[in-house]
C-alpha cells in the first residue's frame, strides 16, 4: 500500500476563488500567492495574472 496525494494546481486554486474580491486584489498587489497542500506539502505558486483571471471570474 502506498500513499499518493490527489492535489493539483486546479484544486489548489479553487479555495482562492472563495476569497472576497478585495482580498484577491491585495494578493495581486503583492505579486501573487502560494498555496501549500496540507496533506503532502506540495507548493503551488499563482502569479498576479492567475489571480487577475480569478478576479475577473468573480465579476462575471
Amino acid at each position: 500500500m502506498s500513499y499518493s496525494c490527489s492535489c493539483s494546481r486546479e484544486r489548489a486554486l479553487a479555495p482562492l476563488a472563495l476569497f472576497p474580491p478585495d482580498e484577491i486584489r491585495e494578493m495581486v498587489d503583492e505579486g501573487g500567492s502560494d498555496v501549500v497542500c496540507q496533506f503532502c506539502g506540495r507548493k503551488y505558486s499563482f502569479t498576479r495574472e492567475d489571480l487577475l483571471a480569478l478576479s475577473a471570474s468573480h465579476e462575471a
